[in-house]
């Protein structure tokens, strides 16, 4: 209708309205105040000539196929505003969405005021409303720290799924509910502790809640070892410890700051448990060895960590080589001689070379000394020492020096030549050659301590 009361000519208007739930609704009745006024059925020049405007309702299910409620057959005035009802076939009954229509079609010739509505209702007789259901089974277990979804679904006889609300509670720490809004929800993310939980989920429509209860169990993951990075195998000296030697330890499901790690050795004489001590924290550990004061051999060294459940172990030798002073106290009879050059057997020679050339410090024994000689090295005499080597002494040098006055030494590769070596022997000759005009050459064994 327009803005003055009255239509205007050559239109065919429909306003639809917003689409109606009827959803556990039988008989249902259209009912509003009508003030209408439609021009029909009138003869104009030429007579032969007749005239129509019409007013039609009209209802659809799916806002597609549409059915007539009414339609007007001749000319309506209406002199004041009056109630009309319409009954809606059994086909608008219990319909999730109902859409209803008003229509003003006119022609070129007269008009009136057309369609004037008011207080418009929709109604229908009440069914029994059923309560919603669950369509999906509950979970049953979980694994913490590894990521989780589950789906409920739900239906409703007589409520759709967007007319229905979800909710949850009794929720494991990680774990969240969304209600999707379509008669479903997501339970999902990581559960971050193993424990088992109560958990509650509803579903309501306008009249009824429903609930599923169930226990949802929160399982440990499957446990692995913790890791342990390598130690490299340590050689020291009698008297220190090895410092501390750093490593690296992990878990998978276990904070490493809580790893227990303990220590174990293969020689209690040389390295006791008790003296295999641990450092650091975390992921970045240490452990120092510390052997027995003076005692020398091997040992293995074993480091272990452990999660309470299952433990990683590395291994490594541990090498404690003599020294002089190891060597001087497993010495017998040399009470209170036990300086680097004290001689307590009176043999003449001190301590510090009994122990480079494999003698005791307690039994006189000469022998021992290097041997010299005179030896043919091209066309020339030179001096040469042979000298025996203590495979087992460390921290000294054997150091071979030459003179011609026995006043000045001098030594180096200058002076000498190593003519042969091992581990347990070395021969030493002088460079310069014993002849008439080097008619007097010395050659001495020094042995320094390092």
């Amino acid at each position: 209708t327009a803005a003055d009361g009255t239509y205007p000519a050559n239109i065919d208007s429909w306003v639809t309205l917003p689409a109606i739930s009827t959803i556990g609704r039988s008989g249902i009745r259209l009912s509003f105040q009508r003030f209408l006024g439609l021009a029909y059925n009138q003869t104009i020049w030429p007579r032969s000539s007749r005239h129509a405007d019409y007013g039609r309702i009209e209802f659809s299910v799916d806002n597609s196929n549409w059915t007539g409620v009414f339609a007007n057959s001749s000319a309506i005035t209406d002199g004041d505003w009056s109630l009309r009802s319409y009954s809606l076939p059994s086909s608008a009954d219990d319909e999730a969405s109902l859409y209803l229509r008003f229509q003003l079609q006119t022609d070129s010739n007269n008009d009136s005021f057309g369609w004037c509505i008011d207080d418009l209702k929709v109604t229908g007789a009440a069914g029994a409303i059923l309560p919603p259901s669950f369509t999906s089974g509950p979970p049953v277990t979980a694994t913490a720290g590894a990521a989780f979804s589950h789906t409920v679904t739900t239906s409703d006889p007589d409520t759709p799924g967007t007319g229905l609300v979800l909710a949850a509670s009794g929720l494991p720490a990680g774990l969240s509910f969304v209600d999707l809004g379509d008669g479903s929800g997501t339970l999902a993310g990581t559960p971050a502790d193993p424990v088992t939980a109560t958990i509650t989920i509803s579903v309501t429509d306008d009249a009824y809640t429903t609930y599923q209860i169930f226990d949802l169990t929160i399982l440990r993951p499957a446990n692995t070892a913790s890791t342990i990075s390598p130690i490299s195998d340590q050689t020291i000296s009698a008297g220190s410890d090895t410092g501390a030697l750093a490593f690296s330890i992990d878990d998978a499901e276990t904070d490493p700051g809580i790893l227990e790690v303990s220590g174990g050795s293969s020689n209690q004489d040389l390295a006791p448990d008790g003296n295999i001590i641990f450092g650091g924290e975390g992921t970045a550990r240490t452990v120092t060895v510390t052997p027995v004061p003076y005692q020398t051999g091997t040992a293995t060294i074993t480091v272990t960590v452990g999660d309470g459940e299952m433990v990683s172990q590395i291994q490594f030798t541990l090498t404690v080589e003599p020294t002089f002073e190891s060597w001087i106290r497993a010495e017998e009879g040399v009470a209170g001689h036990m300086g680097l050059n004290d001689d307590p057997d009176g043999d003449g020679i001190v301590n510090l070379m009994e122990y480079a050339l494999v003698g005791l410090a307690g039994v006189a024994d000469r022998e021992i000394l290097p041997t010299g000689r005179i030896a043919t090295h091209g066309e020339f005499n030179h001096l040469e020492i042979a000298i025996t080597r203590n495979r087992a002494a460390h921290g000294i040098r054997y150091v071979v020096e030459v003179s011609d006055d026995l006043s000045t030494w001098h030594g180096g590769s200058e002076h000498t030549t190593v003519v042969d070596e091992t581990e347990v022997s070395l021969k030493v000759r002088d460079n310069t050659p014993v002849d008439d005009a080097a008619p007097r050459r010395f050659i001495r064994l020094r042995v320094v301590r390092e």
